[in-house]
């Protein structure tokens, strides 16, 4: 081989393994015990366990404003976490895995699904769910769950009698078992006291898309989430169909 192909064959190597290898910027990002900071050129960015720099470019989100993404669980990256995000920057993460739980059948399971399905009717067990909310920025400073609906054309949405729906937030997930309700009670913080969300006759009061505010929550990679009607307010069924434009979703500041 000539000199002249000997060193562009180095070169290329070179290159390859300078793709491949973490940049360390420690004094930037202080990354917690057993992960490691990355910034590639596919567009991860960030604290991770495992090098994401040989992944697909990270998926390219809408933007609704210079300063504002929205996202689904479709296009966020999962288990290595989302791009980063610059401070001031305003997102949204919608279409969270939903799994049905039957607090009377504490250890019954069923694959996730994706619409709001809770209920509390006369001589009837009760139906509640949790939510997983994946590909919010490690940067995100402040949280909160809130939910929407769109267009009377453009959704499917029923309520019935009470919609009074409580939201507390898990400090964890039952990843590895089945999603049932006694695994999930297992990561309800005590003495925590859930925020709540009224879907009261809001099918029927609204033909028109109108957005909701529920509360904060605390910010995280992941947040787990556990719905139930409030037993207080009576019995109620809130049914509804979750796309981009209907259903919750987490609203984040970085």
């Amino acid at each position: 081989m000539s000199s002249f192909a000997k060193t562009a064959a180095s070169l290329a190597c070179l290159a390859a393994v300078t793709m491949a290898t973490p940049l360390m910027k420690r004094g930037e990002w202080d990354c917690p015990t057993g992960k490691v900071f990355y910034s590639c050129s596919n567009g991860y960015r960030g604290c991770f366990e495992k090098d994401p720099c040989a992944l697909p470019p990270v998926a390219t989100t809408s933007l609704a404003s210079p300063s504002t993404t929205t996202t689904s669980i479709a296009s966020s990256s999962t288990s290595f976490g989302a791009a980063a995000c610059p401070n001031g920057t305003k997102g949204s993460v919608w279409q969270p895995s939903m799994y049905n739980l039957f607090p009377e059948d504490p250890d019954h399971s069923e694959p996730s699904v994706s619409f709001i399905n809770v209920s509390t009717r006369e001589n009837k067990p009760p139906v509640e769910q949790a939510m997983v909310f994946r590909g919010i920025p490690s940067e995100a400073k402040t949280c909160n769950i809130n939910w929407d609906q769109a267009d009377e054309s453009e959704r499917n949405f029923t309520v019935e009698d009470s919609g009074y729906v409580s939201v507390l937030q898990l400090n964890g997930f039952p990843y590895g078992e089945p999603v049932s309700s006694s695994s999930v009670a297992a990561f309800e913080p005590a003495g925590a006291k859930p925020v709540h969300g009224d879907f009261t006759y809001w099918d029927k009061q609204s033909k028109t898309a109108w957005p909701h505010f529920i509360g904060p929550v605390n910010c995280s990679s992941e947040i787990y989430i556990r719905i139930a009607l409030d037993t207080l307010s009576g019995f109620g069924h809130v049914f509804m169909d979750q796309d981009k434009k209907n259903g919750f979703h987490i609203d984040y500041t970085c």
